[in-house]
């Protein structure tokens, strides 16, 4: 392998790898990458089945020791040294993304302590890598959710009276976001254990009681006698009272923006806990489930003291605690960041540049 700074990082068309292996591998007491399994280390080993599998180029991040650099010689790829391996694996993914070529279209970040990885499994990951179909996949669930959502919202109000409804759409509101805080924790420790296929498989057999529910349900019948009018023509009349109504227009803008905003966090989740706070998919569990538990108290208080307010005043209240919460988040992860940022700078930012 050569050193960084020597490689050509035009190359179009690319799925790069990026091979972490800079870890103090402090619980196993010692440089656990030197051991040997099958007559080769776990480095040399590692790097040479993705080699194998055809990711181009690999970029293995390393510690400052020598003896590392040795298991690589031969092997083509690019070598990055972390100044500070103790900052953990947040670092070594920033270094090996920050060497990537610049038509590199996907990278495949992997761990070197993973004998049992072969050649096969890789190449089939990279075979099925498919943006468009991942798009179109998560085009889709958009839509389906677009569509489920208010439907299943919509139909709390064919289940309970009217004076009720305000605890009704609480409760559905509480129940959801409890499954959020529970089904993320649980996730995240079912990634870890048992790995992504199998846990999709799960979530996917999870719907059957989603549908046995709603086929038990017995929805109360409605007050007017009439003939249901057309689902378009029930959709103009509802467009038309909100055009009527600035009231209802503030309300669906200020939604339609804090979901724009705020809708993707969960999505993002991931990206945080790995490279941002560099963990694994427990600590991603729990991190995502941070959102449905304050949801959760949210629907509570909402529940126990709303009937005393105005709808106005409930809103204006909701809207307020949650500017504090997010002007809280936000504060706390700028802290969070400049201080990343601080430590960045002496310890790989400007090494970098003195060498």
């Amino acid at each position: 392998m050569r050193a960084a700074g020597t490689e050509d990082r035009s190359h179009p068309g690319l799925i790069a790898g990026i091979l972490l292996a800079a870890g103090t591998a402090s619980r196993f007491g010692g440089p656990k990458l030197l051991e040997e399994w099958r007559g080769e280390t776990l480095l040399r080993r590692a790097a040479g089945t993705l080699s194998e599998a055809g990711i181009n180029p690999l970029i293995a991040v390393l510690p400052g020791d020598e003896k590392f650099r040795g298991q690589l010689a031969g092997l083509a790829g690019i070598l990055l040294v972390n100044p500070a391996p103790e900052r953990g694996i947040g670092s070594s993914i920033a270094l090996g993304m920050g060497a990537l070529p610049a038509g590199a279209e996907a990278v495949l970040i992997a761990v070197a302590d993973q004998p049992l990885l072969s050649v096969d499994a890789v190449r089939s990951l990279v075979s099925s890598f498919r943006p468009g179909v991942i798009v179109a996949l998560i085009g889709v669930s958009g839509v389906v959710t677009g569509l489920g959502i208010p439907a299943w919202q919509s139909f709390v109000a064919e289940l309970v009276p009217r004076e009720s409804l305000l605890n009704a759409v609480t409760l559905n509101s509480a129940q959801f976001n409890a499954s959020r805080a529970i089904g993320f924790m649980l996730g995240g420790l079912a990634l870890y254990s048992v790995g992504p296929g199998l846990s999709f498989f799960v979530n996917g057999l999870s719907f059957l009681a989603v549908l046995g529910a709603l086929a038990a349900i017995r929805p109360r019948r409605p007050s007017s006698a009439g003939a249901a009018e057309p689902a378009r023509a029930t959709f103009r009349l509802g467009l038309a009272y909100v055009r009527e109504h600035p009231g209802l227009q503030l309300a669906v803008f200020t939604c339609g923006v804090v979901m724009f905003l705020g809708g993707p966090v969960i999505q993002l989740a991931p990206v945080f806990a790995r490279d941002a706070f560099g963990v694994d998919q427990r600590a991603y569990g729990f991190l995502a489930a941070a959102l449905g538990i304050g949801a959760t108290a949210g629907s509570v208080a909402i529940g126990a003291y709303g009937d005393g307010l105005r709808r106005s005043s409930l809103v204006s209240r909701e809207l307020t605690a949650a500017k504090a919460g997010h002007t809280l988040g936000h504060t706390t992860m700028s802290l969070f960041y400049a201080t990343d940022f601080a430590d960045q700078l002496e310890h790989v930012i400007v090494p970098a540049l003195r060498a």
